[in-house]
């Protein structure tokens, strides 16, 4: 009976350390995935434009640069309290 009891710890902290792992790299993913959007969001917007206006990449870059920026100072008062409450409760030590 002791070594199933054993193993049962033994498992339990295995668990509770993937758990530790999971909500880090969560709360890692939650930090990212809006800094990932306004990139793409940026790039996205600059090709296009860039397409529309003629230029190469000379053309395409500067867009880009102000896209992000605007896109950027639009979204983070809104988002950013956001994403530090639900960082917080991801985070949070039970």
């Amino acid at each position: 009976m002791k070594p199933l009891l054993i193993l049962h710890h033994g498992l339990e902290r295995v668990g509770k350390a993937i758990g530790q792992i999971t909500r880090l790299v969560l709360a890692a993913f939650l930090f990212a995935a809006p800094l990932i959007a306004v990139v793409l969001g940026g790039l996205f917007a600059a090709v296009e434009v860039g397409g529309l206006v003629g230029g190469g990449a000379l053309v395409w870059f500067p867009l880009f640069l102000v896209f992000t920026g605007l896109i950027g100072f639009y979204v983070s008062p809104h988002a950013e309290p956001q994403i530090t409450k639900a960082m917080l409760t991801l985070l949070e030590a039970n």
